[in-house]
């Protein structure tokens, strides 16, 4: 998919971030161990995040991430990855659903 293309319409409503907050971001790139960067919330909605990051290497749409984020640590996939500008990237990240245990 092309950079800056959204993988799928946006369904849910985003609301922007009214204070600075940054969470850690983290994903296995070239090694087992994931390599975790800071991000700065942009917008958040029920479904995911908005965030800006600076280094992007081994992130493209479709990969799954974990974010910490208050006081939790939650698995997202990314939808959306795009250069914004001086070397900072957007990303979008939807939370994954939680698997149901067969009945």
């Amino acid at each position: 998919m092309p950079e800056g293309q959204r993988s799928e319409a946006r369904k849910w409503r985003r609301f922007a971030a009214s204070d600075v907050r940054t969470v850690r971001l983290s994903w296995a790139h070239l090694t087992p161990e994931p390599e975790t960067h800071v991000a700065r919330v942009l917008d958040e909605s029920a479904r995911g995040i908005g965030l800006h990051v600076e280094d992007v290497t081994g992130l493209w749409v479709g990969k799954e991430v974990q974010v910490a984020y208050t006081s939790a640590t939650l698995n997202g996939i990314v939808r959306f990855v795009g250069k914004r500008r001086k070397g900072v990237h957007r990303i979008g990240i939807e939370w994954a659903k939680r698997r149901q245990p067969p009945i």
